[in-house]
């Protein structure tokens, strides 16, 4: 409601990531009965419909320009020291992707010359969760400018005290 309220007239999407399929995953496993009903589902009880904001699946992925957008969980990896790098290694794309809560970079460039690059973002969530408390997550977000059939990322981190670099 605040992101609908701040940006009255933008184009919203919720792309589904690994926590919000646990809704879905758990009326299966205890409740199958009810699987499937739009009414238990999240992009119902967020009110998504009545805010204008477009629900996108998990894996269904998104695209602007050339720059695929994915949550970063559709490609099985479980993180590591530079996660930008380990997912330019299995996506060979321009990606942009969040689930690893971390801001970072990586580009490469295939042999026919093709550039390309992976932006992970940092997150905007608690920092040290119950469930994992000790990690290397940093608060973060990303602008992306489209040019044509070109775009721009600026991933920012946001820093201790605030202040974004």
């Amino acid at each position: 409601k605040h992101i609908r309220e701040k940006f009255k007239t933008a184009q919203i999407f919720y792309y589904e990531g690994n926590h919000e399929m646990r809704m879905d995953r758990y009326v299966m496993d205890h409740a199958p009965i009810l699987f499937g009903m739009e009414t238990i589902r999240l992009p119902h009880l967020l009110e998504l419909k009545k805010l204008a904001i477009t629900w996108v699946e998990n894996g269904a992925g998104m695209k602007l320009s050339s720059l695929h957008l994915l949550h970063g969980n559709e490609a099985g990896s479980r993180g590591g020291v530079n996660i930008a790098r380990t997912m330019i290694l299995k996506t060979n794309d321009n990606c942009l992707f969040g689930n690893f809560h971390k801001t970072q970079e990586s580009s490469g460039r295939n042999l026919d010359g093709k550039e390309f690059a992976n932006w992970s973002i940092g997150c905007l969530c608690n920092l040290k969760p119950r469930y994992m408390p000790i990690n290397a997550w940093n608060l973060g977000f990303a602008f992306v400018e489209i040019h044509g059939k070109e775009f721009e990322v600026m991933n920012k981190r946001i820093l201790e005290n605030y202040n974004v670099r």
